[in-house]
């Protein structure tokens, strides 16, 4: 489900360059921009050498890379390099390159380079809250459009007001109602396998979850959600994430992720696939905040008044990190991404 945003006499929003790379803190003066992540599978996991925990959870304690890993390192990537550090809307640190790492996020190898920050930025990085960023080789122009203003903003608890909650938990049953029959339909030939089952316990989970899903449809569910406010277009109106799920009987039976906008919440990215996940065995029936979706850091990189929003996504025993950027047409994925799994 998506809609397309009406937004008039804005500011078209510009393709933003490619050279840069998600990037995690490590501590209160460093951080690793992430250039490869291999595949999982035949690649050998480090356990010496390995430097202390990361602040940062998506993060990964980094190791002296192994021969194996040299192919993977990109060539223009060199120990002495000036990067800039894109940290918040209109804002940036800048930061040396000390040397190429490895690392082993989940089941994957990965390939980084460790920046240290310049001198008069660490107190100023130390001070920051967010623990991912976007970093990119230093160039000219960047210099020129290091710092300035911008629009781009994660917005007060306040913004969600009584009555947009009202209109909120609204749109929310409006989304059941119609949802809940294709994922129910989409699960029952799986459930129904799972419940003729010689195996006990399968049976036991497969009737749990059409129990669970009978309650949804006789509205016995109760939902539970979280609503995170952003302004992210040069109109200013407001953006909202929003994770919700409904339980019956203590057990999680459905769970979306939205974006919406407005006072109206027009729905404008929707994620279902969480309430699928609901009815699969692997999932056991539990979803987490992870799963549904977690707002990591937003930034005006171009300064044009359109966010960028850093979003980790989990999966089954895999997890992504990945910059969407709104226009006029949504959110549009802009190919930095940074995925590892098992």
């Amino acid at each position: 489900m998506a809609a397309a945003l009406l937004i008039a006499a804005a500011p078209v929003a510009q393709p933003l360059t490619t050279s840069g790379r998600i990037a995690f803190r490590v501590d209160a003066e460093r951080l690793i921009a992430i250039l490869t992540v291999l595949a999982p599978g035949g690649h050998r996991q480090i356990t010496e050498g390995l430097s202390s925990e990361p602040v940062a959870k998506f993060g990964f304690r980094f190791f002296e890379p192994p021969d194996s890993l040299n192919p993977s390192i990109p060539s223009d990537v060199r120990a002495g390099d000036r990067w800039i550090v894109h940290t918040a809307p209109g804002q940036t640190v800048g930061a040396t390159a000390e040397r190429i790492v490895g690392g082993n996020p989940g089941c994957s190898e990965a390939v980084g380079v460790l920046l240290t920050l310049e001198r008069n930025d660490v107190r100023r990085f130390a001070a920051l809250p967010a623990r991912y960023f976007v970093a990119e080789p230093w160039n000219s122009q960047q210099v020129s459009q290091a710092d300035a203003a911008s629009s781009v903003a994660s917005l007060p608890e306040s913004t969600v007001t009584p009555k947009l909650r009202r209109t909120l938990e609204g749109k929310l049953d409006e989304l059941l109602i119609r949802e809940l029959p294709n994922v129910r339909s989409g699960a029952e030939p799986g459930l129904l396998r799972m419940a003729s089952s010689p195996v006990t316990y399968h049976q036991s989970w497969a009737r749990e979850r059409q129990r669970s899903l009978q309650g949804l449809a006789r509205g016995r569910g109760r939902l539970s959600y979280d609503v995170q406010p952003f302004r992210l277009a040069p109109d200013s109106v407001p953006f909202f994430f929003v994770r919700a799920t409904w339980r019956v009987g203590g057990q999680q039976a459905f769970a979306v992720a939205l974006w919406m906008r407005g006072d109206d919440l027009e729905i404008i990215r929707s994620d279902l696939r969480p309430a699928t996940w609901l009815t699969m065995f692997e999932f056991q029936g539990r979803i987490s905040n992870e799963q549904l979706g977690l707002v990591l850091n937003v930034l005006d990189r171009d300064h044009d008044g359109w966010g960028e929003v850093l979003f980790a996504q989990g999966g089954y025993e895999s997890l992504s990190v990945e910059e969407l950027r709104l226009s006029p047409a949504g959110f549009q994925a802009t190919g930095m991404t940074y995925s590892y799994g098992c």
